[in-house]
């Protein structure tokens, strides 16, 4: 008797390769609406936890006044970088899909402002550009979420 195992025990397995199986499989992708739904959705979803966790910062300052506009806008923004990356990773399309979730986004914060809350005390053009500059911050997260391709050699 030998000590090499059999054909027949359970470590000799024959896998046979299953088409499209291995490192060239490409993973499928959402048509462009639904890809730009999904990065609406997380841009928002970035949007309410950084205006939660901005806003619990500022509370616990002495002039939490002051630190409301600046920290409202930096969560804006980053919500619509986070939709554009969100976009990006679920079509193919970058600029397109960074394009679309940016008016998507712009369209939700939009009809937030419509809320019956007190005034921001900013004039309304300097709203609209502040809106308007959102699509421009999810296309260059769109841009910057695509997936890199890597070399033989790292470079």
């Amino acid at each position: 008797m030998s000590s090499v195992p059999s054909e027949t025990t359970s470590f000799s397995r024959v896998r046979t390769p299953t088409p499209g199986a291995g490192r060239n499989r490409k993973k499928s992708r959402d048509p462009l609406p639904i890809g730009s739904l999904k990065g609406c959705a997380a841009g928002l979803a970035a949007l309410f936890v950084l205006l939660s966790l901005f806003a619990s910062a500022a509370a616990g300052t002495d002039n939490p006044g002051i630190l409301y506009l600046p920290f409202s806008l930096c969560s804006l923004y980053l919500g619509a970088l986070a939709a554009g990356i969100g976009a990006v990773r679920c079509t193919s399309q970058p600029v397109l899909s960074g394009l679309t979730a940016g008016a998507l986004y712009a369209l939700c914060v939009f009809l937030m402002s419509l809320l019956p809350l007190p005034e921001s005390g900013l004039p309304s053009s300097v709203y609209w550009i502040l809106l308007f500059t959102t699509v421009p911050a999810a296309v260059l997260g769109s841009i910057l979420g695509q997936k890199r391709r890597r070399t033989r050699y790292g470079r």
